[in-house]
């Protein structure tokens, strides 16, 4: 086979369905990664992963027979259709990087955890592969998980803790090799994650042991059936983990970050540049408290945003809507009973004369919802009146009239008030 310098792009993977589908090298690791290693180890880790699965599947060729270059499960290297920013971001970041033996990308072998020393590749196989020599690893196991040739992924997330950089990492696993990609791909250095952390962190640390189990269940599992089931719960149970390891870390870098932030202005009395940082909506209330609870009552009520803003107005304009009369008394009560003196005299005279019927006509006018229950009222008053009382009362309404006009008469001179 004619030596590969660069990384294969695009590439064909071999689908669980049999179909061969081509896509961009980075957009096929987007996929590796995060299904080989937890998505929430130190960067420098998930790099050094993104790196070696690269450089293995531009070496990979046991599937040629169907067309594709590499598989989607362990037996190239694991693939899932679902990504996560951390381990998008390393795949990314490392583009185009290979390992590269004189001049040649290697296979780069990987495996889940050694026993504290790597193997050399013609201990587990055949071919003696000078850069798949063994070498020391801080993985802490005292078994070999895997093949145990190349880089043992529990001891590079280790060694990424320690601070240590992924080409530095790889260049541990992979003896006399170079990482590096073309001229133009070189990426930007980035300083390494702080090794520290707070209790979150710690907290974060032991589910990761939870985490990494199911990803070591999924490598061993077959994928057909009884296994099925048993894959589906535990990739749940994985991603679920990696949901709150992925909030622990959050949580601890603000912890240690503006939780410190806030102690330290709580400590010197700086709760105005505290209050104005971190929660500038509060902040900018105090500033104008009256102006904001005007804002918020234009947007989110308008009503009564115009009523507060001007009460006789809204009153009027309200009255205009529903009670035209009354309306146009509110705005001129005196020119309205000009106009309408007429009409007041005989409303009067009717009241006085019919007080029951003028009361079941005034409801009715108003849309009243007593207009049916007072119209039954009268009804049963009226039939209680004997003729004595229908005279005193017609009697009583003339005197009440009488005096009623004698009293318009002396305060109203030509419909105009003395």
């Amino acid at each position: 086979m004619a030596a590969i310098t660069e990384a294969k792009d695009p590439i064909r993977v071999l689908m669980p369905n049999g179909s061969v589908v081509s896509m961009a090298m980075d957009e096929y690791l987007k996929g590796v990664v995060p299904h080989e290693v937890p998505p929430s180890w130190p960067s420098e880790a998930l790099r050094a992963q993104a790196v070696a699965a690269r450089s293995y599947a531009s070496t990979r060729t046991a599937h040629l027979r169907q067309g594709a270059d590499v598989c989607t499960t362990t037996h190239c290297q694991a693939w899932g259709k679902t990504h996560y920013p951390a381990t998008d971001k390393a795949v990314d970041f490392t583009h185009g990087v290979v390992i590269r033996y004189k001049g040649s990308v290697i296979q780069a072998f990987f495996s889940a955890h050694c026993d504290g020393h790597t193997r050399n590749s013609e201990d587990v196989w055949v071919t003696a592969l000078p850069y798949c020599r063994s070498v020391s690893c801080p993985c802490g196991y005292t078994f070999v998980f895997g093949h145990g040739v190349g880089m043992c992924q529990q001891g590079a997330r280790t060694l990424a803790k320690s601070g240590h950089s992924y080409i530095a990492i790889l260049k541990h696993y992979y003896t006399d090799v170079e990482v590096t990609a073309k001229a133009d791909e070189l990426p930007e250095p980035e300083p390494a994650p702080p090794v520290s952390g707070g209790i979150f962190c710690k907290i974060a640390f032991y589910i990761e042991f939870v985490q990494s189990a199911c990803f070591t269940l999924l490598d061993v599992l077959p994928d057909h059936w009884p296994f099925v089931g048993i894959r589906s719960f535990v990739t749940s149970v994985k991603d679920d983990l990696g949901k709150v390891i992925a909030f622990l870390w959050k949580a601890d870098t603000w912890a240690l970050t503006v939780g410190a932030d806030v102690l330290t202005r709580v400590k010197t009395g700086d709760l105005n540049g505290l209050i104005e940082d971190y929660a500038p909506g509060v902040w900018s209330f105090f500033q104008d408290p009256k102006g904001k609870v005007k804002g918020y009552l234009k947007d989110n009520y308008p009503e009564l945003w115009s009523f507060q803003d001007d009460p006789k107005q809204y009153v009027l304009d309200r009255l205009k809507e529903t009670h035209e009369e009354l309306h146009n008394f509110a705005l001129d009560p005196p020119g309205w009973i000009n106009t309408n003196i007429g009409d007041v005299i005989d409303e009067v005279r009717w009241f006085i004369r019919d007080p029951y019927h003028f009361v079941h006509w005034w409801l009715l006018k108003m849309d009243s919802p007593l207009a049916p229950w007072w119209a039954d009222f009268r009804k049963e008053l009226g039939d209680a009146m004997d003729s004595e009382t229908t005279k005193m009362q017609g009697w009583v309404t003339g005197r009440m009239l009488h005096i009623l006009q004698n009293v318009i008469e002396r305060c109203w001179d030509k419909g105009e008030p003395e």
